[in-house]
């Protein structure tokens, strides 16, 4: 059962061979900007804070990166690629994983006293989330990746230490700036708009290795 079971994982381990799987996160995050930009900003009778304008636009968001990236899949890279074996692991790309890591755990254990006493620590927890998941997810299948799980560890910190006062202006002229969900968007915002543009960068460098790399397959000729 084990070989089994092995076979039925490699579409899953594999499935960010393109980049078009980070691509599509990004994008996505991307979207939930939008629609937390026009959250903050409408009234409280605005399209954009009804189910019935927020719930449709993340459906059709997802439906239309669902298919777009299966469209891409079936054109570019079911014809070039079956399954693959990976590179063995760089020491460069390990050594300098570790170097940011341990710049960001210094970071930390100097500034660990303000980390405590702010609501930051909520963010820092969140960013060592997704750096882990991002690492179990497509890191753990591609080395250099580990440096944009570092990345993405990191950029969330410092956006966990930063003072309150630097997301005012994104609930400047707001006229639900005292509400709950408001607040709670804002704070989130801030983490999407750094981590969309590197799963973008990161997506596209992927891509582009990808299509650099491989070649569509001679048809059968049986």
């Amino acid at each position: 059962m084990q070989p089994i079971q092995a076979l039925l994982s490699r579409p899953r381990v594999y499935n960010n061979i393109d980049g078009v799987g980070e691509i599509s996160m990004g994008f996505m995050l991307l979207g939930f900007l939008l629609v937390f930009w026009m959250q903050i900003h409408s009234t409280l009778h605005s399209f954009w804070i009804r189910s019935y304008g927020f719930l449709p636009f993340i459906l059709l968001m997802s439906l239309a990166l669902h298919f777009g990236r299966k469209a891409f899949k079936q054109k570019f890279t079911y014809p070039r690629t079956g399954f693959v074996r990976y590179r063995a692991s760089s020491i460069w790309y390990i050594l300098a994983s570790a170097g940011v890591t341990a710049a960001t755990v210094v970071f930390i254990v100097r500034n660990l006293p303000h980390l405590l006493e702010t609501a930051g620590t909520v963010g820092f927890f969140y960013s060592l989330f997704m750096a882990a998941c991002y690492g179990y997810g497509i890191a753990r299948a591609v080395p250099w990746k580990w440096l944009v799980a570092s990345a993405i560890f990191f950029s969330g910190t410092i956006v966990a230490f930063l003072p309150a006062t630097v997301f005012q202006p994104l609930v400047a002229g707001s006229p639900r700036a005292d509400n709950f969900d408001v607040r709670l968007l804002v704070a989130l915002f801030p983490y999407f708009l750094v981590w969309s543009p590197l799963f973008l960068l990161s997506g596209s460098i992927s891509l582009m290795l990808y299509l650099h790399s491989s070649q569509a397959l001679a048809p059968d000729g049986q």
